[in-house]
């Protein structure tokens, strides 16, 4: 299951007030086993672990559909954050403007040294 940093965040300060897993659970309606992932270090890194060792006996044919699937996630994930989101669109438009002021820098500084 897939939450939100909102939802992490919401999890850990609860954790932090003294509430039990349970409670937290009941309050922001989100798996126990989910709370425990996210309240509990040891158990983030064991769960890390297995699932590093699961994806290396995997066949490459399944590790091509994953990455797949996983960049297709990611594409889908940022286009909805891009539209919903007006503060991460802002900055998306900010870093492409001055990647595109680098690149006309760099074009320039090459055709200086052509001549």
């Amino acid at each position: 299951m897939k939450i939100t940093k909102e939802q992490t965040d919401k999890i850990k300060e609860l954790y932090q007030e003294g509430k039990t897993q349970k409670e937290i659970s009941e309050i922001t309606n989100i798996a126990i086993a989910v709370v425990h992932y996210w309240v509990n270090e040891s158990s983030r890194e064991k769960t890390k672990a297995r699932a590093k060792e699961w994806y290396k006996k995997q066949s490459k044919e399944k590790k091509r559909e994953l990455n797949l699937r996983r960049k297709e996630y990611r594409r889908d994930y940022y286009r909805n954050r891009y539209q919903t989101d007006e503060e991460y669109r802002k900055r998306r438009i900010e870093l492409s403007k001055e990647g595109n002021k680098r690149k006309r820098r760099k074009q320039n500084g090459n055709r200086n040294k052509r001549d």
